[in-house]
């Protein structure tokens, strides 16, 4: 099976990036599982208070954020391990991060 060949050099650093993700599958997972992970939960958190809705007391969208980060974390965790695309959930997390981090500088 032969390689696919990059048409330009646009995409060529996405063939690179895939490729050393795929060179170093172990040192990637522990990377996405640990600390992208905590970050990704807190800017979830963080941006959920934006898109939550308020509630009857007006603290309800801060209060789930703090209430739901086990099982935010527990999801992201296990996502990051469990994906077997593992170029996919680099993509996945870094879009999460950004639009997360999007909602916390609006």
């Amino acid at each position: 099976m032969t390689p696919i060949k990059a048409s330009s050099q646009a995409t060529d650093w996405l063939f690179r990036l895939a490729a050393s993700i795929a060179a170093r599958p172990r040192l990637v997972r522990w990377i996405l599982g640990g600390p992208v992970a905590i970050v990704a939960t807190l800017l979830i958190m963080m941006g959920m208070a934006s898109w939550w809705p308020e509630g009857a007391a007006r603290v309800d969208n801060i209060v789930m954020p703090i209430v739901l980060f086990p099982l935010i974390w527990a999801a992201v965790f296990f996502y990051a391990l469990l994906e077997d695309n593992l170029p996919r959930a680099v993509v996945v997390m870094v879009a999460l991060i950004a639009g997360h981090l999007a909602l916390v500088f609006m």
